[in-house]
């Protein structure tokens, strides 16, 4: 059924990443990984997984990755606890727009994995206490992660959109 289809994931040596990837080859799909180091690309071929290295955040360096590609998931971000807000910017927004704009060459199937950050969580001492789910989203303009994958899904949403009026 899925044999055949071609799967690009990027953060693959990530948590999640890490079972996405081998069930996706359990379930027959050609998986190929992109990773920023070496080390963690060895441990995905290790499994059996195309791994190439990848700096997501210098669009040149995608060199049309997304190309002949028929699902991309995109689950790659910062996620250490400290850092610059352009360290978080550059790891996540950026590396997002630069898939996207590598997919606007070609018609893969997009999936964007985020988190509940990007609705305004982190940074704040009451959490989302007291928000109800069709509350609207915010960002904390406290936490550099949660305002970067809030913006994040701001963009994949307007790539949706376009994207879907395109095609």
């Amino acid at each position: 059924m899925n044999e055949g289809k071609r799967v690009l994931v990027t953060g693959a040596a990530g948590f999640i990443g890490s079972f996405l990837c081998p069930r996706l080859l359990e379930k027959d799909y050609s998986v190929t990984a992109l990773d920023i180091n070496e080390k963690s690309a060895r441990k995905l071929r290790d499994k059996g997984i195309e791994a190439v290295i990848c700096d997501l955040s210098d669009p040149g360096s995608l060199k049309n990755a997304t190309e002949g590609k028929d699902i991309i998931i995109h689950l790659a971000a910062r996620l250490n606890p400290w850092g610059t807000r352009k360290m978080f910017y550059d790891s996540i927004y950026e590396t997002t727009k630069n898939i996207l704009d590598d997919i606007g060459k070609n018609t893969p199937q997009f999936v964007y994995l985020s988190s509940i950050c990007a609705a305004g969580a982190g940074g704040r001492k009451d959490h989302l206490t007291g928000l109800k789910e069709d509350d609207p989203v915010f960002k904390t303009g406290k936490s550099y992660y949660c305002d970067a994958k809030y913006d994040s899904e701001k963009s994949t949403r307007i790539f949706a959109t376009l994207f879907s009026t395109i095609f």
